[in-house]
């Protein structure tokens, strides 16, 4: 755990009090995992922009972030196998006062427009560069040919036609897919369709989702899909996540690849991930 814990773990963070929260956060959380009540701060943290910081430009000037581009170094340096997060929502601005406007970056955009992009009607196009999206772009080329991605994201990735594409691309590259749909998206709904929803996890009103991208060179494909009960509040989803642990204690409602996107059909209980090298 000690190991782990100061070689094989990295967060990085581009808010500064958020960037001391995180630290705080981790650090506590290992003492209480962990029983050791010798103090160790956790390096493994670095404030930056995730996204800019694998585009190859200077981020932060050397004399006043030195110990900070040390750590960034040394976690580009790193073969990643686990990359876990709640990636920002953000489709851009419907107008030039909203101060909500995408990020370019270079790299990245390049690879959702030859992959994702790809299989896209172009009219659905714009929703692929949501911030979100660029999380699962990044964190693919990041991880290589093995390992894990868990992100915790709007539901609509489920359900969108300007999803279609990007859907394609992972049913391609990874070898299982899960995804735990928490739905509680009230946003232009009224009446018993609002109800139904249900609490949101964020307090928002987008629905959410935790999608588990797992690439394990196998020969295995699948796509197992579970969508929690109507009308349940915030707290009895929270609940359902915390009593299930793993997604080897979920009733998965399973999807083959080849009708992922049609009506839910069968039910079974889906063996879930090996041990796996895990860095944040």
């Amino acid at each position: 755990m000690l190991y782990k814990y100061t070689n094989e773990i990295y967060a990085n963070e581009i808010v500064l009090l958020s960037y001391y929260i995180a630290t705080i956060n981790i650090e506590e959380t290992f003492k209480d995992v962990s029983g050791i009540e010798e103090y160790h701060p956790f390096e493994g943290i670095v404030l930056t922009d995730t996204f800019e910081s694998t585009e190859l430009e200077e981020i932060l000037d050397d004399d006043l972030f030195d110990d900070n581009n040390r750590r960034l170094q040394k976690q580009l340096n790193t073969s990643v196998t686990v990359i876990m997060g709640n990636p920002p929502y953000s489709v851009g601005q419907s107008n030039a006062n909203d101060n909500n406007k995408n990020k370019k970056y270079e790299n990245i955009d390049r690879r959702i427009e030859n992959t994702y992009s790809k299989h896209t009607t172009p009219v659905l196009k714009r929703s692929l560069y949501d911030s979100y999206i660029k999380a699962f772009r990044w964190a693919s080329d990041r991880i290589g040919t093995y390992g894990v991605i868990g992100f915790v994201t709007p539901n609509s990735i489920n359900d969108k036609g300007s999803m279609a594409g990007f859907k394609k691309v992972i049913n391609e590259k990874f070898n299982h897919i899960y995804t735990y749909n928490l739905i509680g998206a009230i946003k232009g709904k009224i009446g018993d369709d609002a109800l139904k929803e249900g609490g949101s996890v964020f307090d928002i009103m987008i629905g959410t989702a935790i999608t588990i991208l797992v690439k394990d060179n196998t020969d295995e494909n699948t796509v197992n899909y579970f969508e929690v009960a109507s009308y349940q509040s915030k707290e009895e989803k929270l609940e359902s996540i915390k009593t299930l642990q793993s997604i080897n204690n979920c009733l998965w409602q399973y999807k083959s690849t080849e009708d992922c996107n049609e009506k839910v059909h069968s039910l079974a209980i889906k063996k879930g991930l090996v041990s796996l090298p895990i860095i944040l």
